[in-house]
């Protein structure tokens, strides 16, 4: 027994001296990380913005590798098969929390099992909008409207099963009405036909609608996330129009491998958070239409990364969402 304790003891305190090894060496050659969207997007332009200041940081190159294609697969699985060793970093967005449900066959990864949460960096909120010339100002106002039409309410989104689409779907179940789903082919057409009049509503991501809201083109409802935007402080949250707890945002994050040190963890979420509180990088941010996201350590992004995905999967499957 006391042989079984002191093997114990010997083998702690040398994980404890290599973990503190790596700590100090880490990183000593260039960083990758690995994109599961194509170049010039919002999350690849937010990526790069962050990553050049993290760079020199750390005192190495970070090396952006844009892998698309496959809902994301492609990307996910070259940093799962990756060496553990916080080199390889996966750039995640909250629009792949759908693929267990939205693919049809078996994913060859899974989040909470083969990877190791650093953090969320920016949020985007999805915004309803209207139509200036529509009698609505509030929520309320909308759910009314929908009440009164006996084949419902049409709302348009950038797509089926898109964050926009969700957030409809989960509005809808919560306030009991019929909102009619009306999928374009991204947010630009959708929120270009509620400016048209051909369509009253539409739900949009912020980035998209945050200019004709500022030229009075739109009338902003309310939005999604579960804080009011700085950009533009007077537009509700759909939880303070009635429906207490709702939150649903795209999100930009950062994973390694599982069974990355946690020390290489830690650093890099350090080094990252620090980056992104900064002034300028917010300013930047905001003028693509994010904002930085409210500070979880690794542990706790975990659980927010499981939590989301079951509140989306939920989502899918309750309104029947079926892929394009």
């Amino acid at each position: 027994m006391i042989n079984k304790l002191l093997g114990g003891l010997v083998l702690a305190i040398l994980q404890l001296l290599l973990g503190g090894t790596a700590m100090a060496q880490y990183p000593d050659k260039p960083l990758r990380i690995i994109l599961p969207f194509a170049s010039g997007q919002g999350t690849d332009v937010a990526t790069r913005l962050v990553m050049a200041e993290v760079s020199k940081k750390l005192g190495q190159p970070i090396v952006i590798d844009n892998r698309p294609g496959a809902g994301g697969v492609i990307a996910i699985q070259a940093v799962q098969k990756a060496a553990p060793d916080g080199y390889t970093i996966l750039g995640f967005s909250s629009s792949f929390l759908s693929n267990g449900v939205l693919q049809k066959a078996a994913l060859p990864y899974d989040l909470q099992r083969d990877f190791t949460p650093i953090l969320r960096t920016v949020d985007s909120s999805v915004v309803l909008v209207a139509h200036p010339d529509v009698p609505v100002r509030t929520l309320a106002d909308v759910l009314d409207m929908a009440r009164r039409l006996p084949d419902g309410l049409p709302i348009g989104t950038g797509g089926i099963a898109t964050t926009m689409h969700i957030a409809l779907e989960i509005l809808k179940q919560r306030a009991n009405v019929n909102l009619v789903h009306v999928p374009y082919k991204g947010d630009p057409p959708a929120v270009n036909d509620v400016m048209g009049g051909q369509l009253k509503f539409t739900i949009a991501g912020f980035a998209a609608a945050l200019p004709h809201i500022r030229a009075g083109k739109l009338r902003p409802i309310a939005i999604s996330s579960a804080s009011r935007i700085e950009a533009l402080p007077d537009i509700p949250t759909i939880a303070e129009s009635g429906f207490p707890g709702f939150e649903l945002i795209g999100w930009l994050a950062y994973m390694v491998p599982a069974g990355t040190p946690q020390p290489v963890v830690d650093k890099l979420y350090t080094v990252i958070r620090t980056t992104i509180e900064e002034k300028e990088v917010r300013d930047r941010m905001a003028n693509l239409g994010m904002f930085v996201s409210r500070n979880q350590k690794p542990a706790d992004f975990k659980n927010y990364v499981s939590e989301s995905q079951t509140k989306i999967e939920t989502a899918i499957k309750a309104a029947n969402i079926k892929p394009e």
